[in-house]
This record gives C-alpha cells, sequence and structure tokens, in this order.
C-alpha cells in the first residue's frame, strides 16, 4: 500500500543556504574552492569551444606561420593553466566537504545521545535518526553531492549565457529547437530516472539484507549455534532467496538505464541533425566559413547540454534537498525535558528525598497503563526494594524516579521540586546506577570505569572503585593494567570479562561516579538467588550513607533492605520490611515461599 509523502519542513533554497552557513562557520575553503571550480570549468569550456574555430580561421585567413604558432602556444598553456588548477582543486576540495558532512553526523550523533530520554523509546524518534543519516552515508549522499550539484548548476548556467551570446546570430527558431529538445529529452528521462529511484528501497533493502546474511555468517557470537543446530543450510537459503530479490532489482534497474539512454541518444541525433541542416543551409546562402560552422555547431552542443544540466542538477538539488530536510528535521525533534535549562536541585544539608506522587505511565505506542496510580517516597539515606514479577513495572517505575520519563499521570518530586522544572542534566549528576544491560565501550578499563578521556581521571578515585568492586587484583594482573583495552572489536591486544567481571565493573563504575543516589535494576538477574544475594549484600555495603534503590524480581535477594514495595500488574499492593510482609501472609509471602521452595531439599514439585 503507498504511502501519502509529507512535504518536507526546509525547502530547496532554505537547505542550500544551510549548507552554505555550515561551510561558512567551519570550512570557508568548501565555498571558495567550489566558486573557483565552478570559473575554471566555465573558462576551460569557453577555450575549448573557441580553440579549433580560431586555428582553423588563421588557416583559412594564411596567417603566418608565427601567428599561427602563438595561437597554438596561447591555447595549450592556458588550457594547461586553466585545467591543471582545476585538478588541484579537485584533488583538496574532498577533504573540506568530508570534514562538513562529519560536522552534520557529529550534530546528529550529540543529538541521539543527549536528546530526553523519553525520545529515546519513541519509534517515530528511531525512525526519524535513520532517515537523518541517510544523506550522509556516502560521498554520494546529500551531506556531500549537494556541493557537486551546486557547482554543476552554476557552471549550466553561466555556460548557457556565454554560448547564448555567441548564437546571437543564428536564428532563434533553431535556438528553440535545441532548447525543446534539451528539455523534452530531459523530461523523458526524468521518467526513466524517476522509476530507477523508486526502485531504490527496494534495492536498499535487498542490500541489507544481504550484508546481514553475510555478517551473520562470520559472527563469532552465533558460530556455535551455527554449528550446533545446523543453521547453515537455513543461512544458505535465505541468502539465496535474498541475492535473487537484489537480482531482479539490478534488472530492472538496469533496463531503466537502457532506455534512458535510447532517448538520449534520440534526442542527440535529431538536435544534431536539425543543427547540421540549418548550419550547411546558412553557409550555401550567406558563405559561412569553415571556422565559423565549427563555432556555431558547437556551441550549439554546448548550449544543449547546458539547458539539460540545468533542469537535471535543479532536480538532483531538490531530491538532495527532501534528504537534507529530514536530517534538519531530526535536529530540530522537541525535546520534553528542559536538558540545559530549568531549575538547579536544592537541598539544603546534601540529603535528597524523591517522591512519586499520584503517578501514571503509559508508553507511547501502548494503549495499558504500566503504572496506575502509584505513590512511594524515597527517603534520605533509605534502602528501598523494589520487588515484583518479570513485567510488574518495575523498570518503568525506576526511569520515572530516575527523570528518564515523565509521568502521563502525576508529578515526581526532589525536596518538593517538580522534576519536569529542573534542569535535569543536574538531576541526572544526582544518581549512580547498575542496570540490566551491560555498557561498555572500546577504550581502557579506567575509561569504562570513570566515563573520561584519560587526562580528566581521578586515579585515585579509580582505584578505590576498582578495589571496593572487587576487581583491583584483575587489574592489577594485567599487562597493561588500568589501560588495558576493554573488548577486541577495535584492538587486537583488548581483553574480554567474564559477567561477572563486567558486572563488578558495572559497580566500580557508580562507586566512582558517587551519585547521592544508588539504582540497581536487576543488575544480577542472570545470576542464581545465592550469587545473586551475595551481591546485593555487597552492594549494600556501598549504599550507606545515601538512598538506595534496589530493583529485583527475586524477593530473597534484597531482605536486608529498610523497606519493600511489591508491584503487581502497575500497582503497588503491598509495602513493609521483610518481616513485616510475612506476617501479614499476602501476595508477597505468597511469593517468596513459591520462591523458596525452589532452593530446599526434599522439595517436590
Amino acid at each position: 500500500m503507498s504511502q501519502k509523502k509529507t512535504k518536507p519542513k526546509y525547502n530547496l533554497w532554505q537547505n542550500i543556504g544551510f549548507m552554505l552557513r555550515l561551510a561558512w562557520k567551519h570550512h570557508k575553503s568548501v565555498i571558495f574552492l567550489m566558486e573557483g571550480e565552478t570559473i575554471l570549468t566555465v573558462l576551460g569550456s569557453l577555450l575549448t569551444l573557441l580553440l579549433a574555430p580560431t586555428i582553423l580561421g588563421q588557416i583559412e585567413q594564411n596567417a603566418p606561420i608565427e601567428s599561427l604558432v602563438r595561437a597554438i602556444v596561447f591555447f595549450s598553456l592556458s588550457l594547461l593553466l586553466v585545467y591543471g588548477a582545476k585538478a588541484y582543486i579537485e584533488q583538496n576540495k574532498l577533504f573540506g566537504r568530508i570534514y562538513l558532512r562529519e560536522q552534520i553526523m557529529r550534530l546528529i550523533n550529540q543529538k541521539a545521545m543527549q536528546t530526553s530520554y523519553e525520545n529515546v523509546e519513541k519509534k517515530d524518534f528511531r525512525d526519524a535518526s535513520t532517515e537523518a543519516c541517510r544523506a550522509l552515508d556516502g560521498n554520494t549522499d546529500a551531506g556531500e553531492i549537494t556541493w557537486t550539484n551546486l557547482h554543476e548548476l552554476q557552471v549550466a548556467i553561466l555556460g548557457l549565457i556565454i554560448y547564448l551570446f555567441f548564437l546571437s546570430r543564428i536564428d532563434y527558431l533553431l535556438v528553440l529547437i535545441v532548447i525543446v529538445t534539451a528539455v523534452g529529452n530531459f523530461f523523458i528521462s526524468k521518467h526513466f530516472s524517476d522509476q530507477y529511484y523508486a526502485y531504490r528501497d527496494e534495492g536498499r533493502t535487498s542490500y541489507r539484507q544481504l550484508d546481514l546474511y553475510n555478517r551473520q555468517a562470520r559472527d563469532p557470537s552465533i558460530a556455535k549455534d551455527i554449528r550446533l543446530f545446523g543453521m547453515k543450510s537455513y543461512l544458505g537459503d535465505i541468502y539465496e532467496a535474498a541475492r535473487k530479490t537484489y537480482q531482479d532489482y539490478a534488472k530492472k534497474r538496469e533496463r531503466t538505464i537502457l532506455w534512458a539512454d535510447l532517448v538520449e541518444v534520440a534526442a542527440t541525433v535529431l538536435r544534431n541533425g536539425a543543427a547540421y541542416v540549418y548550419l550547411i543551409i546558412q553557409t550555401l546562402r550567406q558563405g559561412l566559413s569553415a571556422s565559423e560552422f565549427l563555432l556555431m555547431f558547437t556551441a550549439i552542443s554546448g548550449l544543449s547540454t547546458f539547458v539539460v544540466n540545468i533542469f537535471a542538477y535543479l532536480m538532483w538539488l531538490r531530491r538532495n534537498s527532501a534528504d537534507l530536510s529530514k536530517t534538519r528535521e531530526f535536529l530540530d525533534y522537541p525535546e520534553p525535558f528542559l536538558l540545559d535549562e530549568g531549575l538547579s536541585p536544592v537541598s539544603s544539608d546534601g540529603e535528597y528525598q524523591v517522591e512519586l506522587r499520584d503517578i501514571s505511565y503509559q508508553y507511547p505506542e501502548s494503549e495499558v497503563k504500566v503504572l496506575d496510580h502509584v505513590s512511594l517516597t524515597l527517603h534520605p539515606g533509605e534502602k528501598l526494594a523494589v520487588v515484583g514479577l518479570n513485567g510488574a513495572g518495575k523498570t518503568t517505575l525506576v526511569k520515572l524516579m530516575a527523570g528518564f520519563l515523565d509521568p502521563t499521570e502525576g508529578q515526581v518530586l526532589l525536596n518538593g521540586q517538580d522534576v519536569r522544572t529542573l534542569n535535569r542534566s543536574e538531576y541526572y549528576e544526582l544518581f549512580s546506577a547498575v542496570f540490566q544491560q551491560i555498557s561498555t565501550i572500546s577504550v581502557t578499563l579506567a575509561e569504562n570505569v570513570a566515563q573520561q578521556t584519560e587526562e580528566l581521571i581521578d586515579e585515585a578515585r579509580m582505584w578505590w572503585a576498582l578495589q571496593k568492586s572487587g576487581l583491583e587484583e584483575k587489574v592489577q594482573a594485567l599487562p597493561h593494567k588500568e589501560k588495558t583495552i576493554l573488548g577486541k572489536e577495535v584492538f587486537d591486544e583488548g581483553i574480554s570479562l567474564s559477567g561477572g567481571e563486567l558486572q563488578r565493573l558495572m559497580l566500580a563504575r557508580a562507586l566512582y561516579k558517587d551519585g547521592a543516589i544508588l539504582i540497581l535494576d536487576e543488575p544480577t538477574a542472570a545470576l542464581d538467588p545465592i550469587a545473586e544475594k551475595q551481591m546485593y549484600e555487597q552492594y549494600a555495603e556501598f549504599s550507606k550513607g545515601r538512598s538506595s534503590v534496589f530493583i529485583s524480581h527475586r524477593l530473597a535477594s534484597t531482605r536486608f533492605c529498610d523497606r519493600i514495595v511489591l508491584i503487581k500488574d502497575g500497582k503497588l499492593i503491598e509495602e513493609g520490611t521483610h518481616a513485616s510482609l510475612m506476617e501479614k501472609d499476602g501476595e508477597y509471602a505468597k511469593l517468596f515461599d513459591i520462591q523458596a521452595r525452589y532452593y530446599q531439599e526434599g522439595v517436590e514439585f
């Protein structure tokens, strides 16, 4: 089913202005080199146009040999200088254009990394991010090829003006025929070009599939599965299906290109035929010299090319403008949080209380509330456990508490201040966290702990965090110690840590940050309950003197907490200490008993 195309937010001229402002700010040479190349290209075309007719005219007039030699030397040196300078520009223009494309990509990456977390969870934001990068994939995409298109358009316009001057002696009917055939050729070719352009998404999709299957076949992370489950034949079949789809696309593409070329040949024959007939008649009637005949015929061919190029490069600029508009629309994506504005969090004694006041939350793509009218307060210095089965809403609750999401209903308050009014970046500084997903970067262990470049790392604090997390001995035993690269994705000398070691690394990161509030969102879900309990008890030791939130679906692992709340189906149904909840013999006690029976000897199910 075809989808209605939305009009780009920014038009062609606005996007050209954006590119020019970007170049003027970051790399002015891009503009100067483009204009210099334009002038040199037109000048080279003009010299080429005049070269043969001038030499031929000298011969027709029986000019002295010295005059003929001077003309040849003049044109030769002029062309040498022009094309030499143009070659220099062509060799150097690419660096600035790539730099500007990288500047746009930097803006996209900054937007993706700094945007409100709420945006990250929206499908349309992720789609917009993908579309934004489309203009920057390579040298032939909008973020860079726009400069080439602008250059060629300027060449075509200047060339058209100059060539019309040389053709002022010709009957305007012939000029009209040339222009009409050129325009007709352009629009017919555009029809086939539009077909080719329409096939692009089909080709891109099948190519991505081929690339994906190629990478999966060589991916070490699934190598064991491929062998153990006999996936070789299956992967081979789906690869062959994707290859056939891409081959079908390539056949349609090549047929389109063939028809476009045939139309261009026909238009060229028609235009040149009309020019030949007209100029031959003029020669017979008015006695045009051979040099004039050659000049006029060459100018007619050049005029047609310039007319076609004006339309063609305007078309390509419009298409590339649509891609640039997608990029700029992503950069303009609205921010629901006050990331760099708003009030600073207030605390007179360095203690913070986080209150969830009658909050509800419903994800944009969902029709069901994940949390439904929940009220909960994290008191200063309190160890709070949030427990419940998978899917109960525990992670969403901690996202709201940490300011990653704003509630659909209700308020999140920090010391009585509505978090919506606070500077969100400063608010995040209050939290240290260890989440379920382990995030590492292919840099040194020290940088993974501190999340800063080496020159900014407090080494004493970093080693303290490693020692408290139980990783110091491991790191000291490595050849490069804390400067050892983590991960083998980039550097061959990189190392891989075990699952338990990665958990300790995440703890070291949280300890290094030393936030006022510690959040642990099921970071040990992959461990058995006994190992998880031991890890949580270790975490508890480091949470002394600060507020802490422990999220788990295993009830026994958080018995050391001051207070436990049970979440079920998005509602807070019970709260209290472990002892009081067991004494109540409610939902918590039932779940605790069920989980505990798995680890009691002699129990049959």
